[in-house]
């Protein structure tokens, strides 16, 4: 039985950064939460209301930024103590970092931070061909590159991964396979956040750890704000205060 009204003693928002996602998949991603959570700890999973409807693209995560950015705002105000950017490009990382001052910890970096303890190389699984090149350059720009076996990609967009679940396995138990043998991976991260119900699972089939990148970011906020610990103000100076203008309708593309 978990801690009763009023019990809690920590409080972790999780944004997933898209407005694509159901209530009841959000519902599911909650409860998977709660299950890896600390008895102690609430957990709250939100969606946007504007923004992209999936994020697959470096366009994607700059239309996620603005509504992200003033949840986790929000988020500090309302006496959240950390916040979870539930998504493997970490879009608005730094930014959000830049505002507030209680941990934002984005699930690619963290996934790949821990990939990196569980073996000496790890591959990231990404959805599609098209989301490759983004995940290279995350990985290269937090210092992961040596430790990148390969990015191999299942074919499957975002929205679509939980439409058939079986064949979203198969998918990605079929390159998982191919990273492990043909490119020497000895950890898989699966490179979307919407697969992290399913890593420890696919983990047992493949014989190779599976990192839950929702999860272990979940895991890693929550042990920094018990750790009296959230990033640094040398590294994240508050941004100048000016007038900042969006605008009102977005460009075609």
């Amino acid at each position: 039985m978990g801690p009763g009204v009023g019990e809690f003693r920590l409080k972790i928002l999780v944004i997933s950064p898209i407005t694509g996602v159901s209530d009841s998949t959000l519902a599911l991603r909650r409860k998977h939460l709660v299950q890896i959570a600390s008895p102690e700890t609430q957990v709250e999973v939100v969606k946007l209301k504007n923004g992209p409807a999936s994020i697959e693209s470096s366009l994607d995560e700059y239309y996620a930024a603005p509504e992200l950015l003033a949840r986790v705002m929000e988020a500090e105000k309302q006496g959240y103590d950390a916040v979870v950017d539930h998504c493997f490009g970490d879009p608005a990382l730094h930014a959000a970092r830049e505002c507030v001052r209680i941990p934002v910890v984005g699930a690619g970096e963290a996934s790949m931070m821990v990939a990196s303890l569980l073996g000496h190389s790890f591959s990231v699984l990404t959805v599609l061909k098209e989301t490759v090149p983004n995940v290279k350059r995350l990985a290269r720009s937090i210092g992961m590159e040596d430790r990148l076996a390969s990015v191999r990609y299942i074919g499957i967009p975002v929205l679509h991964l939980d439409e058939n679940i079986q064949a979203t396995r198969r998918a990605f138990i079929d390159t998982a396979r191919k990273a492990i043998e043909e490119d020497d991976a000895d950890v898989i991260c699966p490179g979307c956040a919407a697969l992290s119900a399913w890593a420890s699972e696919w983990g047992e089939e493949l014989g190779v750890p599976v990192v839950d990148p929702g999860g272990v970011a979940f895991k890693m906020a929550e042990a920094l704000v018990k750790l009296q610990l959230t990033h640094s103000a040398k590294s994240y100076p508050r941004p100048p205060i000016k007038r900042r203008t969006l605008p009102l309708v977005a460009p075609s593309t």
